[in-house]
């Protein structure tokens, strides 16, 4: 009796030390985020947004990733009926992270997949619809660099790669990819909090 409560004392002793070495498995970012294209055809350049995300250490150099972002293009679109039309670009991405902790400084990489959804925000005009689908399949891969400024808060900067969809809805040109909105560069920096 004695050597099996010893053998569970040792076991659970290991599985603490282990557990503390990996400690902070859970990050938490959120931040600022520019998108160099807007995918929703709405503004003429780069839009500005918000950009969130988990990432949950399963091993001290592997995670799982959740990423959330949204883009607002404040310029107004006029349409062939001249109605102003503004819309909201939203991505909802998944997947592997792998992460090189070093010191103060912690780069990592991921390859991301999940969907982007353009919601048109109607300013009193006719709506009229451009794609085909307001929702598309969306894959990303990015990586970037944590710098801490202490053991559970740091500063973040990083780039991703998003690849869409989107077809355009046109009578000239029916199911012709929109191909300066296929592929956009987001950049994204902000606080990152460890748990």
């Amino acid at each position: 009796m004695r050597r099996i409560a010893l053998v569970i004392l040792v076991t659970l002793s290991m599985s603490n030390l282990v557990v503390a070495q990996l400690g902070n498995r859970l990050e938490i970012f959120g931040g600022y985020s520019y998108m160099h294209r807007d995918m929703s055809m709405v503004a003429p350049s780069g839009v500005h947004g918000w950009n969130a995300s988990a990432n949950y250490r399963l091993y001290r150099w592997f995670g799982v990733t959740a990423d959330f972002s949204a883009f607002f293009p404040g310029i107004p679109c006029c349409t062939a009926s001249s109605s102003a039309e503004g819309a909201r670009t939203d991505t909802f991405l998944f997947g592997p992270q792998v992460s090189l902790r070093r010191r103060r400084f912690s780069p990592f990489a991921r390859f991301l997949v999940g969907t982007t959804n353009i919601l048109p925000a109607n300013n009193g005009a006719l709506n009229l619809q451009v794609f085909t689908s307001d929702n598309s399949f969306t894959l990303a891969a990015g990586g970037g660099v944590d710098y801490s400024l202490t053991k559970h808060f740091g500063l973040r900067g990083q780039a991703d790669w998003l690849h869409s969809g989107f077809v355009l809805l046109s009578s000239l040109e029916p199911g012709r990819h929109y191909p300066p909105n296929d592929n956009v560069v987001r950049i994204s920096t902000g606080i990152v909090m460890r748990f």
